[in-house]
């Protein structure tokens, strides 16, 4: 009885000191090991549009995630010869970026990262290959918490199509208001993020996954 006297009011402070999201890092809280976005559109690859910018496309988590690989699909390789990317000409690179201030844990530190910071992100590479890729971040394992997050698309070119799909109710399938602009294929480590762009059943979504 003693004991529980004790730890009751410990329980309770740290209740009121810490947030729901803190309280989920610190102690594994309804973490998952993987995500999966949605897929029930038409597919098809999408391209960035124009070199040298930064796709977004908007997504939701409703509980922490931790990973250490992003899997997405490339649809249509860009196998242009060259010396950038090892033996071809261009580079790519996808990440996630946290679309609000949230609490975060990355590279096992913790924080508060500003809203359009780069908190996940895979090397620049050659997308000179059609099928599925599993990159490793270069933060290793990465914790999201709850919240709004961007999965980012870049490259020094726009041959190289990622596989998306139609017919979901996603914010934003655009570019960011400021930082967009990229270099040799590598994403920046923030950017402005842009208001929400409700596309509907025109917009389109990312098919990609977290996992460990």
């Amino acid at each position: 009885m003693k004991k529980l006297l004790v730890i009751i009011p410990v329980l309770l402070l740290l209740a009121v000191l810490l947030t729901p999201a803190q309280i989920s890092e610190n102690w594994g809280i309804g973490n998952t090991r993987w995500l999966n976005t949605a897929a029930d559109g038409t597919q098809a690859g999408t391209t960035l549009g124009s070199a040298n910018i930064t796709r977004l496309f908007g997504f939701t988590l409703d509980v922490p995630v931790v990973f250490s690989h992003i899997v997405f699909n490339v649809g249509t390789a860009d196998t242009a010869s060259g010396s950038l990317c090892g033996a071809f000409a261009d580079c790519y690179s996808v990440g996630i970026y946290n679309a609000t201030a949230t609490f975060e844990s990355y590279s096992s530190t913790g924080g508060v990262p500003a809203a359009g910071t780069l908190v996940a992100n895979c090397a620049a590479a050659a997308f000179n290959a059609a099928g599925v890729v599993d990159c490793t971040t270069a933060q290793g394992s990465v914790t999201l918490q709850p919240g709004a997050y961007y999965f980012a698309f870049t490259g020094n070119a726009n041959v190289a199509a990622l596989t998306t799909a139609t017919g979901n109710s996603f914010a934003s399938d655009t570019v960011p208001t400021a930082g967009s602009t990229t270099t040799n294929g590598v994403l920046n480590s923030s950017m402005t993020p842009p208001a929400d762009s409700w596309n509907l059943l025109t917009g389109r979504q990312m098919i990609f996954s977290l996992h460990n």
